[in-house]
């Protein structure tokens, strides 16, 4: 007798992840069901739950010498029985030669400095990505500028694009570059957003949100800047930041001013693009309307200690908010870069510190949620990134995947143990 398919899919989604990631290879249709998205959150709290946590949440923080960069994993434990009775956060840190950008939809987006390429890489998985800088790699950086990633899920091939935007020179408007894995090859595009800017204008932060098939970032004028990943034109817009509700606010001695570059974040909020401000003495959180382009306040909440300050003396910085969890973090005033993260609890309408936080300026949140997605593969021409490179770019990976399941670490690669990896890859091409 044979069972139907969709039986059969039923079954393996109720196994444990690791089974279940072995059963994504029996056939291509049994893959891209695995990967529908009410497979994937089931496997998401079937994973929580395994790891004995409620959520994670992802830093990236470069070292001193921005020869490394510290990652860091607070994940939410359970410590008995009843979670109502006791939670607490656990933080596992590692150094690791790469930087996190962005997440989107259970994938990472990595950065190899070193190598200089980009990655995307599935921890549940193992499955990765390389993908070079646009050409010339000497001269190309996303310091200043921003990196993000729009996955086509669920779709039958799983595509994505990577798109790279920086700043015109003169003020000019913006440049952005495009990597499609339905195209063959490490193909970039680019396009320019001509558009007149205020020259001290620049992107908050490298992480943007996609929603509505486009790609948004946070500017330091408190205006969001959009691209359209369905363009073959490369269509961007600027959305206008919620000028009428915030002239209300920074009348208002109980909100003040904002600083957009450090007092704002942008999330995504059970599907609506969101604005976190952080006012003198609360958090109000905008939502946007695509149909009626307005911004409209969907949250207020109470801001923090009026002895913690964020990071250039304002009130406590947001990092994201979900509509259930708002995380913020904060220093006292005699500090100077160490701060504390904490979580408002909205309904004990309380706050709980999280951990530490050792460089505020430069630290990278973003909230993950694991996916049995998979990756397109694209070739590498043998140029790009040279083989020998692979050991050690596995090797990170391995680590970092480690890190986030919150399993013992792996021994680093050592040099023996590179060499061999070569010996092999030579002896294998030879047959």
């Amino acid at each position: 007798m044979e069972l139907n398919e969709d039986i059969v899919v039923d079954i393996i989604s109720r196994l444990p992840v690791k089974l279940a990631v072995q059963c994504k290879v029996l056939s291509k249709s049994f893959n891209n069901k695995l990967c529908e998205p009410n497979i994937s959150q089931s496997f998401a709290s079937r994973w929580f739950r395994d790891q004995n946590i409620t959520n994670l949440l992802i830093c990236s923080t470069p070292s001193p010498t921005q020869s490394s960069y510290e990652i860091s994993n607070y994940s939410r434990k359970f410590f008995c029985s009843n979670p109502r009775l006791r939670l607490g956060y656990e933080r596992r840190s590692s150094s690791l030669n790469v930087s996190l950008l962005t997440s989107c939809k259970g994938l990472l987006l990595l950065e190899f400095h070193k190598f200089k390429t980009f990655c995307i890489f599935n921890p549940i998985t193992k499955v990765h990505q390389l993908i070079p800088y646009p050409e010339p790699t000497n001269y190309f950086s996303t310091v200043g500028g921003g990196a993000g990633l729009a996955i086509d899920h669920p779709t039958t091939n799983h595509n994505y694009k990577l798109v790279t935007v920086g700043m015109l020179n003169k003020c000019r408007g913006y440049r952005f570059r495009v990597f499609s894995s339905e195209e063959a090859g490490v193909v970039w595009h680019e396009f320019q957003f001509l558009k007149e800017v205020y020259y001290r204008t620049s992107i908050v932060g490298p992480q943007p949100v996609y929603v509505h098939d486009c790609l948004h970032w946070l500017t330091s004028d408190g205006n969001v800047l959009a691209f359209d990943t369905k363009s073959s034109t490369g269509q961007a817009t600027i959305i206008n930041l919620p000028r009428e509700v915030l002239h209300v606010y920074l009348n208002d001695p109980m909100y003040g001013a904002i600083n957009f570059m450090f007092d704002a974040v942008l999330e995504l909020v059970r599907g609506v693009l969101a604005l976190v401000c952080s006012f003198k003495k609360f958090i109000v959180i905008f939502g946007y309307d695509y149909v009626s382009r307005k911004w409209k306040v969907s949250y207020t909440l109470p801001n923090f200690k009026p002895d913690l300050v964020g990071r250039v003396g304002g009130p406590a910085s947001p990092i994201c908010f979900d509509g259930e969890k708002l995380f913020i973090f904060g220093r006292y005033r005699a500090a100077l870069r160490t701060g504390y993260l904490y979580e408002y609890v909205i309904e004990m309408k309380t706050y709980k510190k999280v951990g530490e936080v050792f460089n505020m300026l430069s630290a990278i949140f973003f909230s993950w949620e694991p996916t049995l997605a998979r990756i397109p593969k694209t070739e590498l021409p043998p140029y790009k990134v040279h083989s020998k490179h692979f050991p050690e770019i596995t090797a990170t990976l391995d680590e970092l995947r480690c890190l986030i399941a919150c399993k013992p670490r792996v021994d680093r690669v050592t040099k023996t143990a590179i060499n061999n990896y070569r010996l092999l890859a030579v002896i294998g091409s030879q047959y």
